[in-house]
């Protein structure tokens, strides 16, 4: 395990020294194996590509989205993916404020919400906030 600690775009030079190896290479010849030093970088982890609506990062907006939108609000628990956001949580959309799975962007996680992703799922319209990212569509995620 690596543990970088340092500013983003800060780098070190990197030195690469080989204190043992395991005996010689196929064909018996004694050899010390190959080494390139370089440089490591602190670099900023881009933001995962996640589907708006898909409110468990399953890769799908679909009806259990729907549901654990309706557990979240009537305070029950709801299983996330990896690292997933948890529903109603704070994160940056696209560069926006916005909360995680507020389908329609209207500042609230609710049963709205699980209804226009139902209504999605069956190929109905669903009507948006402006600005508000359509239903499904990829967008970038941070918290």
């Amino acid at each position: 395990t690596f543990m970088a600690v340092g500013a983003i775009d800060d780098c070190s030079d990197l030195t690469i020294t080989v204190v043992s190896h395991l005996g010689p290479d196929p064909t018996g010849s004694e050899t010390d194996p190959a080494t390139t030093d370089g440089e490591i970088c602190i670099v900023e982890e881009p933001a995962p590509e996640r589907r708006w609506g898909d409110g468990d990062c399953s890769g799908e907006v679909n009806p259990i989205d729907s549901l654990k939108v309706l557990r979240s609000d009537a305070g029950l628990p709801v299983s996330q993916t990896g690292d997933c956001p948890v529903i109603g949580s704070n994160v940056t959309v696209d560069g926006t404020a916005r909360l995680w799975n507020d389908v329609d962007c209207s500042g609230a996680v609710n049963p709205v919400d699980s209804l226009k992703t139902l209504r999605h799922d069956a190929g109905l319209s669903v009507s948006q906030a402006e600005g508000c990212p359509g239903v499904a569509t990829s967008v970038t995620v941070s918290s």
